[in-house]
């Protein structure tokens, strides 16, 4: 894949919580169930950004990324 191609398909699937929980818990606790789906909140991928020589910021939405928060309790 070219860097900079948006892959969508991936971003789609990634989207569905208990998706995401699977995958992470299989890539970061060797498939526990340490992420829970009900625990996931998808953030915003907005950002302020200024451009050169401008005074005013302005918001830029990243629609490629897919940015999510998780608070995990580990024993």
């Amino acid at each position: 894949m070219q860097v900079g191609i948006i892959d969508n398909v991936t971003r789609d699937y990634l989207k569905d919580a208990n998706v995401f929980a699977d995958a992470f818990n299989y890539l970061l606790y060797k498939g526990d169930s340490v992420i829970k789906p009900q625990n996931l909140r998808t953030m915003s991928t907005a950002k302020l950004t200024k451009k050169n020589g401008e005074k005013e910021l302005e918001y830029v939405e990243r629609t490629r990324d897919l940015l999510r928060e998780v608070i995990v309790q580990l024993l």
